[in-house]
């Protein structure tokens, strides 16, 4: 009210907004747009971010990005003068914040195709990995960690690493060692999970479970073996030498265990110290005996019974994902049957296993059709606060399939647990056009996806057309439309001359399946066809649903034939 307002505009508390009072407006803005526009609209707001309102944004409403990305321009921004706040300058807090709330969002992954290596060097461990599927990979102290699986010549028992951070990333062949006569079997359909904790050494550990020794998804076994840097921590990222880690046998307590299984799923708690097992194949059909729990403080097995038996229980599935959050542990998706491609059909469910009262519910109306189906990858990606874990899913299914889709968690007394489930759009940023193999993601299952900061690697996997593949895709889940972002993008990957054009991945995926789907898989990778193909049917979609009425002068003159006799060869023509 105009009598309560001060005398003199400097007397206005507001003239200088501390950062109490800053950060509880910067809480109720929905990013950076309307920050934008509240800065439009107040002066003293718009004077007050500009000096270190971004950082308590990013601080406030996007405190699950990571400390990394705030600082990838920031030195630049510092050197030009732009402010000193925590993680870069000025431009490095805008453009964190810009990241944050698509991260937020999480509608858009823009893929580019990691660049092979000038020349490859074995002594170095810079050797390209075969193509492969049914393997295991891994985030690792940064590093993105691939484990075995089968190949085209035979099944792989390497260990394969990756580092986004390096000036020319780039697949690497660590050197392993047995301690104590740990000499891993080679497999595949295995679980790779990484387990932390002041117990083990260097504090961080990659543990693999199960899988399969012999073709035609047999020979499952029930091994536990672990992997460890050699030197006790992660080599630096530009480190010439080639990385040395060490394969180890936990001391497993004896008694129960988890059973020999392979396509199994597995995940860690929250405090990383456990591992989680259900599901997968064994004796040639899929399996389902509860879920098993391996604590890396003791490394004994324990299997977590339900309360009730007679409760329902997720089906016999393999190909699933698991992700533990809010004291429960989530089973997504799978199939059903003992072999890929051959049998059972795609699961479309969300279960819920809560850890406290041991009691199995389903969440939610289910899964659309063609996500999360067998053997797609599920990998745990950055959540905002208003959700308990986020999930990235991508291809899969019996029919395969390349499409990313985002599913978070909610629970929410006395409700019960929400979901969302987002179609992602996908985006391919291409370094050329040479070679249909190389413009578009292959719909595919059985790869394996990782989460680095906010960047998602994809690798391998198989599909109908190419068999196994080799393949390596990074994705960006908060991508930037500006060209100098862009090009960043691309100059991380390793330096490129040639041209960056933004394409959409595959327009007509295998999973959509009916007439569509049929074209998109005679269409294969031909982005000219496809093209065509998309015009054609957005033309006879709006044709179907247009409620127009062409004007009686513009309406073509019905001719009939004269004969009924020519009216029979006239439709035999047009069927023909």
């Amino acid at each position: 009210p105009p009598q309560q307002r001060p005398e003199s505009p400097r007397q206005s508390p507001l003239l200088s907004l501390d950062a109490h009072c800053l950060g509880e407006v910067l809480s109720r803005l929905e990013g950076p747009a309307e920050l934008a526009s509240a800065c439009c609209a107040c002066t003293q707001l718009k004077a007050s971010i500009s000096a270190h309102g971004w950082a308590l944004l990013r601080a406030r409403r996007y405190p699950f990005l990571p400390e990394e990305d705030a600082g990838r321009s920031g030195e630049a921004a510092a050197a030009a003068g732009s402010g000193s706040v925590p993680g870069g300058g000025r431009e490095a807090q805008v453009r964190a914040c810009r990241r944050g709330a698509a991260l937020e969002r999480l509608s858009r992954v823009r893929w580019l195709r990691l660049p092979e290596p000038p020349r490859q060097d074995p002594r170095r461990g810079l050797e390209l990995p075969w193509e492969r599927e049914g393997h295991a990979a891994v985030a690792w102290d940064g590093v993105v960690a691939m484990l075995g699986g089968f190949t085209d010549h035979g099944l792989a028992i390497d260990v394969r690493l990756l580092d986004l951070r390096a000036e020319r990333p780039a697949w690497r062949r660590a050197a392993a060692s047995a301690v104590g006569g740990a000499i891993p079997a080679s497999v595949y359909g295995h679980s790779a999970v990484v387990l932390r904790g002041a117990h083990l050494n260097g504090g961080a550990a990659v543990v693999r479970f199960g899988g399969h020794t012999l073709g035609g998804y047999s020979g499952e076994i029930d091994e536990l073996i672990a992997l460890r840097w050699a030197a006790g921590a992660a080599p630096e990222p530009n480190d010439a030498a080639q990385p040395m880690v060490e394969w180890f046998e936990p001391p497993v307590e004896p008694g129960e265990r988890a059973p020999p299984v392979g396509y199994h799923a597995a995940c860690a708690s929250e405090d990383g110290a456990t591992m989680y097992v259900s599901g997968g194949i064994a004796d040639g059909e899929s399996k389902w005996s509860s879920l098993w729990a391996l604590d890396s403080r003791t490394w004994a097995w324990r299997q977590l019974t339900p309360t009730d038996p007679d409760a329902p229980e997720p089906p016999p599935r393999f190909g699933h994902s698991m992700v533990a959050a809010g004291g429960a542990v989530y089973v997504v998706g799978g199939g059903s049957g003992g072999d890929l491609l051959r049998d059972g059909f795609d699961h479309s469910d969300i279960w819920r296993f809560d850890l406290k009262s041991r009691r199995w519910s389903t969440v939610g109306e289910g899964l659309e059709e063609g996500v999360a189906g067998r053997c797609h990858t599920a990998v745990a990606v950055p959540c905002p606060a208003a959700f308990e874990a986020r999930l990235l899913i991508f291809g899969g299914g019996i029919e395969t399939s390349n499409l990313a889709t985002s599913l978070s968690f909610r629970t929410t007394p006395p409700e019960g647990t929400a979901v969302r489930l987002e179609r992602m759009r996908g985006d391919v940023m291409l370094r050329d056009t040479i070679g249909d193999a190389a413009q578009y993601i292959l719909p595919r299952l059985s790869q394996v996806c990782v989460c680095v900061g906010t960047r998602v690697v994809l690798h391998g996997g198989w599909s109908y057309r190419m068999r196994a593949m080799a393949d390596t895709w990074v994705g960006e889940l908060a991508p930037l439309d500006g060209a100098a972002e862009q090009a960043a993008e691309l100059a991380s990957l390793g330096p490129s001359e040639l041209a960056v054009a933004p394409r959409v991945a595959n327009p007509l995926p295998n999973a959509q399946g009916g007439l569509i789907g049929a074209l998109g898989h005679l269409a294969g990778n031909n982005h000219l066809i496809q093209q065509q193909l998309l015009q054609l049917l957005g033309a006879i979609e709006s044709d179907e649903d247009s409620d127009e009425e062409y004007p009686e002068e513009e309406m073509p003159d019905a001719e009939y034939p004269e004969d009924p006799a020519d009216a029979e060869e006239e439709t035999e023509a047009t069927d023909d």
